[in-house]
């Protein structure tokens, strides 16, 4: 999976201001961990109508918050 840095950083400034990941100071390797495992979790998740994009950012939430919590914390 080929991403590209102005993509990534784009993803996760989007990560952080919809408070989907914790603020702080990640580097770019933890930054490119969490949008290749966006990528991979986002295809599980059910968008196909308008009204579910709520329940869609908070599973979303859901999944991101303990992996960036994760990799700040090594474990």
């Amino acid at each position: 999976m080929n991403i590209f840095f102005s993509q990534t950083e784009q993803l996760f400034d989007g990560f952080l201001r919809f408070g989907f990941i914790p603020e702080a100071a990640y580097s770019q390797e933890d930054k490119t961990i969490l949008v290749k495992y966006y990528l991979t979790v986002r295809e599980g998740l059910d968008f196909s109508l308008p009204e579910n994009a709520c329940a869609y950012n908070n599973a979303l939430r859901d999944k991101l918050y303990p992996k960036a919590e994760q990799l700040l914390t090594g474990h």
